[in-house]
């Protein structure tokens, strides 16, 4: 019988319960889950599309009324937040008052802290009624859109819109700074 040192005999482990038997599936499981782990990263960050630039989609923020929404990744990126939503005002038309239509009004807050000017959307965001019809908001006063300077927050963006006096809005949806992303505010 073989020796070690000291005269001992070696020790060996008993049959069927050595380290080679469980580090012929260990290995290859966590290779196996490492693997998928990271394919499902994948796919989940780039919106199910693993082929470069083959699905371009403005990415959607979601938020609530009173929620910070930033339009961009830096740290000083543009940054917007729909302060209150009303609706039920008198809708007024070259004939006077419509009965049958309100007025909705959204109340946005936009600050710019980046070191450059910022265009808002030249078409601003619509707002989604309960029945998923979409009212594109009416700029006062009609032109350009503006532009938010380095440094400053405007305080009183509104949005007006006019739909049916039946209809309820869900959601605010659109961009708010020209190549900004998409965002969605429910209401």
């Amino acid at each position: 019988m073989p020796t070690v040192a000291g005269g001992r005999p070696p020790v060996t482990p008993p049959p069927g319960r050595g380290h080679a038997r469980h580090g012929r599936w260990v290995v290859p499981a966590v290779v196996t889950l490492v693997l998928a782990c990271g394919a499902g990263f994948v796919v989940f960050w780039t919106g199910g599309s693993t082929a470069g630039g083959s699905r371009a989609v403005a990415p959607v923020l979601v938020t609530g009324i009173g929620g910070r929404i930033p339009l961009g990744t830096g740290f000083d990126s543009p940054w917007t937040m729909v302060q209150t939503a009303g609706c039920g005002y008198p809708s007024h038309t070259e004939r006077g008052v419509d009965p049958t239509r309100q007025t909705c009004r959204v109340f946005v807050v936009l600050g710019n802290p980046s070191p450059e000017p910022v265009r808002m959307a030249d078409h601003f965001p619509d707002l989604v009624d309960d029945r998923g019809g979409t009212h594109p908001a009416v700029r006062e006063p009609p032109g350009r859109a503006p532009v938010v300077q380095p440094g400053q927050r405007l305080t009183s963006v509104v949005f007006t819109y006019e739909m049916a006096r039946e209809r309820r809005p869900v959601r605010l949806e659109g961009r708010l700074i020209q190549a900004g992303p998409i965002v969605r505010v429910p209401l």
